[in-house]
């Protein structure tokens, strides 16, 4: 997904320790572990509330193509930088759809 969350812990002095104590699971980094591997973007919102930064800078900052998509479709998340990673994610929506 190119998550830049633990990019912003270090730039924070933070580790994953620290933001599981901020998200109110102290001292539990295999939560966060866990969580950064999947994120909803319910999490996202709460972990870029925690540190203080917009969801967009939870994400890596390099861009292919000028596109850069966020979908959030029914508590799974998908991110996509190119034309054809959205149109593969499309594909998948609609196949659950079906």
């Amino acid at each position: 997904m190119g998550l830049n969350i633990e990019k912003v812990l270090h730039q924070k002095g933070l580790n994953k320790a620290k933001l599981a104590e901020l998200l109110g699971r102290k001292d539990n980094r295999s939560y966060v572990t866990n969580l950064l591997k999947s994120p909803s973007y319910a999490s996202l919102e709460k972990i870029a509330d925690v540190l203080g930064v917009d969801v967009k800078d939870l994400f890596d900052d390099t861009k292919e193509e000028g596109l850069t998509a966020l979908i959030d479709y029914k508590g799974e998340f998908f991110k996509a930088n190119t034309v054809n990673e959205l149109e593969k994610i499309l594909a998948i929506i609609k196949e659950k759809d079906y």
